[in-house]
């Protein structure tokens, strides 16, 4: 003990810190070794891979709850919102597994577009909405927009392309348009928790260099929308047909063969190109009736998307905007749109959805499938657009002298519309096993109060001589929920398709 404490001694602090060390690491290695003595004598050789909990059911992807919203006129942000009936909008789109809408406008920076690309033809030929809508319209949940409508080309190629470009960048996917009728009429991918979504979008009715083109050999294609032509055919009796044709020779603009077919017109180049069917026709017929006809062609390439699309998704959806009527509108679709929405769904589509009158034209069951033909707005905002062009000014018999002096607040600048279409739905399907199994409809205001004989406002923006509609979406309540579903439940009956309504939703059951 003695020499111990003698070699200690003899040891500075460094030095006896580093054996001690030492001796601490032997005696915790000692018992290490010991330790894993033990283990492996009282351990099996091969390790138990631990209990786990069961896999959860695989999904069904082949049940999909899908929400639609209407026509987007959004122009004003929203995000800030905290107003709790525009809320519980939002929380049933997010909700969804899918939620699609139609933006019935350009999304477009003011240095991304220069001039309105329409001359002096009224309607607002200059719908257009800052980048921010994009994200307003992601965060309220929109997965998909169709973008093909009759204000596509509003503000030209450039308008046109930069909507793809910020709603792409806001993470919405957007199909209809592009550079070329190839980019326009091919089905956009995009993919959902549930699986992969294809959609394919059309527009009827637009002028003729708004469709997109095909390229040829050095002649490039021309961006548009995917087209689907439609003639129209006036069906007129014998002694109607009779005068038509002598005041067309008299005109010296019907020749004598031509007006010896059954079909003709009296208006030079009515009808040019396109094979025929960019205009109309007259019919020597036995009663008087409007019909509208779509164009073979571009039927059968869009089935063909159609198909490509069923193909390699697993949920399809088809849209069309039809801005063209059979006489006034009403409440039935033009026969044109029946007849590709049946052929849609036949080709693959899972849902058809149709827009382009901002009214409710009902639901069809169609072989399982549901057939929107009409989903009325859902922003209706475009008093609210800041830039105006001078030819929206002409159109409505102003002053071109005094431009300086107009300004957007002057009131009667914007597409004519009544309280038809301040109203709509947030629609749900549900699809189980690919087939539609219920519609739940609930039903939305856009500023107007519906509970009385006669609609009325109330939210309105400004106090001067003409107070601007909200046109943001709002769930109804009360006697203005039935009124809306009342009148949705009588447009659906128009479609063979019973609507039942029941604490303020109305609900289509499909056996």
């Amino acid at each position: 003990m003695s020499k111990i404490r003698s070699v200690l001694n003899s040891m500075d602090r460094r030095t006896l810190l580093g054996k001690g060390a030492a001796l601490m690491g032997g005696v915790l290695a000692g018992q290490v070794l010991q330790s894993k003595s033990v283990d492996a004598q009282t351990k099996p050789a091969t390790p138990v891979k631990p209990a786990r909990p069961e896999d959860p059911a695989p999904k069904n992807n082949n049940t999909w709850n899908v929400t639609v919203v209407g026509e987007t006129m959004a122009v004003r942000p929203f995000s800030q919102l905290t107003d709790p009936d525009f809320l519980s909008i939002v929380k049933l789109m997010r909700e969804s597994d899918l939620t699609y809408g139609h933006l019935e406008m350009n999304i477009a920076s003011a240095n991304e577009v220069t001039y309105a690309a329409r001359g002096s033809s009224g309607g607002a030929g200059y719908l257009v909405a800052d980048p921010k809508i994009a994200q307003d319209l992601k965060w309220a949940g929109v997965d998909a927009l169709s973008v093909a409508q009759n204000h596509s080309f509003d503000w030209g190629e450039k308008g046109l392309l930069a909507t793809i470009r910020n709603c792409n960048r806001a993470g919405i996917a957007v199909s209809g348009t592009g550079a070329n009728l190839e980019e326009a009429r091919e089905p956009t991918y995009f993919e959902k928790e549930k699986g992969r979504v294809a959609m394919v979008s059309i527009s009827s009715g637009n002028s003729a260099f708004e469709w997109a083109g095909l390229s040829k050999g050095v002649v490039p294609g021309r961006p548009g929308v995917n087209p689907i032509r439609v003639k129209t055919v006036y069906e007129v009796d014998h002694a109607t047909a009779a005068q038509l044709k002598a005041a067309g020779k008299n005109l010296g603009v019907l020749t004598d063969a031509a007006a010896a077919k059954k079909d003709f017109n009296i208006t030079p180049g009515a009808i040019s190109g396109s094979n025929g069917y960019s205009g109309f026709n007259f019919v020597d017929g036995e009663k008087f009736s409007i019909t509208t006809e779509n164009h073979p062609g571009d039927v059968a390439g869009n089935l063909k998307s159609i198909d490509e699309a069923k193909s390699m998704a697993n949920f399809v959806i088809v849209a069309q905007h039809m801005s063209i009527s059979e006489a006034k509108r009403g409440d039935s679709p033009v026969k044109a749109a029946v007849d590709f929405a049946r052929k849609a769904i036949d080709a693959g589509a899972d849902i058809f959805v149709g827009h382009g009158w901002h009214t409710f034209l009902g639901i069809e069951i169609y072989k399982e499938k549901p057939i929107i033909y009409g989903v009325g707005n859902f922003f209706w905002q475009s008093e609210f657009i800041p830039r105006v062009p001078a030819d929206e000014y002409e159109s409505y018999g102003y002053d071109l002298n005094q431009l300086t002096s107009y300004n957007p607040s002057i009131g009667d600048l914007h597409p004519a519309g009544s309280e038809d279409w301040a109203w709509s739905a947030v629609y749900q399907f549900k699809f189980e096993n690919k087939k539609i199994s219920q519609i739940v409809l609930h039903p939305v205001e856009m500023g107007f109060d519906f509970s009385g004989d006669k609609p009325k406002r109330n939210r309105e923006v400004g106090s001067g001589a003409h107070p601007y509609l909200d046109g943001s979406p709002r769930i109804a309540h009360g006697a203005s929920a039935q009124k809306i579903l009342e009148r949705a439940q009588k447009i659906c009956a128009l479609r063979g398709t019973k609507l039942e309504i029941a604490d303020g939703i109305g609900t289509i059951r499909i056996a």
